[in-house]
């Protein structure tokens, strides 16, 4: 999967060698989010967290998809990220241990994760996180599935404040949050480009028929360890010759991108999000167009699916209640649309649940940084553009710097914060 993940990011690829890479944030500081240490109120305009905080980044080698996976916010109030020396990062709310650094202590600052620096990937759900590591393994940690709960993603019978492995599989390649009604579910992929879910599921359209043995009740669908989508023991919902590279999840929904560059979808569909130009959901992937040139995609909690070509066009479907699309109007679309702005967008990510989009352009030509863009909503001062309230329909610049990188683009429930990679110097 790797592999096939890098030659699906050759148009994002970079000049070649590791440079370094900052840590940026914005909005809400619920329980020290930000990691600036400062206080809750948080801050409408990018605060740099530490100093070169990433450190070296080789971008030609990972590409975007990768990138943006080294970055994570949830909606309960924490972070996490991995720097390019592969240890692992938290800070903020740490509700049932879910920092993973032995204990239940909010922290305002970055805090490593034990000592290890083979991680790769991270992502999480309301009260529990799960990451990859270099060596294709999959660990989880905070809220287990307890007595009278539910699962969620750490794979774990009880709470741990600790990364614990999940299985023994050694090709797991990435790992993102599902943004579910009830922010308790992930995806993983593995490096076959063979999906798989765990945690809730909340709907079945989105679990394509639901899963084995799962425990049902309240009519959510839960799972403690990965299981691939569908009714039978061998997946049938979720064909092997998909082979997906990447996915982003709206609210019971998903697009995802096959190996081949078709986008596919499925799961709920009440405001179209599904981008088919219809209001029915499904239970089985079906391909968004004809188009064969996708590389990256994003949703967020508010129902919204955003999916990037080669070529910098950025398009969406689904709610548009806050002008997040940045068309000057607000109102839902059921195919997908090309957004607002500039264009030659070379990343983008938003997650939050009322509407905020962020974007970067391809300032130099050669997807090696560009200038911040936002539209949307600016409660909490999640826009990054110094105002706390109001929405811009179109997108506007976020200061004047041209050399961000990638955003954090799997906000879930509540997000008002962003991360964000930006270049040294």
């Amino acid at each position: 999967m790797a592999n096939i993940r890098r030659g699906m990011m050759a148009a994002a690829g970079a000049a070649g060698g590791a440079v370094e890479y900052q840590l940026w944030a914005w909005g809400k500081n619920s329980a020290g989010s930000l990691g600036d240490g400062g206080a809750p109120y948080g801050t409408s305009s990018p605060v740099q967290i530490g100093d070169n905080f990433f450190g070296e980044i080789d971008f030609e080698d990972e590409g975007i998809i990768a990138i943006q996976d080294r970055i994570f916010t949830s909606g309960t109030g924490a972070s996490a990220a991995v720097k390019g020396d592969g240890t692992l990062w938290t800070w903020g709310y740490n509700i049932q241990g879910k920092l993973g650094l032995g204990d239940t202590t909010n922290r305002s600052v970055p805090v490593q994760v034990g000592s290890l620096t083979d991680w790769r990937s991270v992502c999480g759900t309301g009260t529990a996180m799960c990451a990859t590591k270099t060596d294709g393994t999959l660990w989880g940690w905070g809220k287990g599935d307890q007595p009278a709960t539910y699962p969620e993603c750490s794979g774990q019978d009880i709470n741990v404040c600790s990364p614990v492995q999940i299985g023994s599989d050694t090709d797991w390649a990435g790992v993102l949050s599902c943004n579910m009604v009830s922010n308790k579910s992930v995806l993983g992929l593995k490096t076959n480009g063979i999906m798989y879910m765990w945690g809730n599921t909340v709907d079945p359209y989105f679990s394509q028929g639901g899963f084995n043995d799962t425990v049902i009740g309240s009519g959510k669908i839960y799972c403690r360890l990965p299981q691939r989508p569908g009714n039978d023991p061998e997946g049938g919902n979720t064909p092997d010759d998909k082979n997906y590279v990447t996915a982003g999840c709206a609210r019971d929904n998903v697009w995802a991108i096959d190996n081949t560059g078709k986008l596919w979808t499925w799961g709920t569909n009440q405001f179209g999000t599904l981008g088919l130009g219809d209001t029915i959901s499904k239970s089985s992937p079906v391909q968004v167009g004809s188009a064969t040139d996708w590389i990256w995609v994003s949703g967020n909690y508010g129902n919204s699916l955003f999916a990037g070509k080669s070529n910098g066009e950025v398009w969406a479907a689904g709610r548009n209640d806050a002008a997040e699309f940045g068309l000057d109007a607000e109102g839902a679309y059921s195919s997908p649309i090309q957004v607002g702005g500039p264009g030659g967008w070379q990343s983008g990510g938003h997650g939050l649940s009322t509407g905020t989009t962020h974007f970067v352009t391809d300032a130099n030509g050669d997807n090696t940084g560009g200038a911040l863009w936002a539209c949307g909503t600016g409660g909490e001062g999640v826009r990054g553009d110094g105002e706390n309230s109001g929405i811009i329909s179109s997108p506007v610049q976020i200061g004047t710097d041209t050399t961000w990188v990638a955003l954090s683009k799997q906000g879930s429930i509540s997000s008002h914060w962003k991360l964000a990679i930006k270049k040294a110097g």
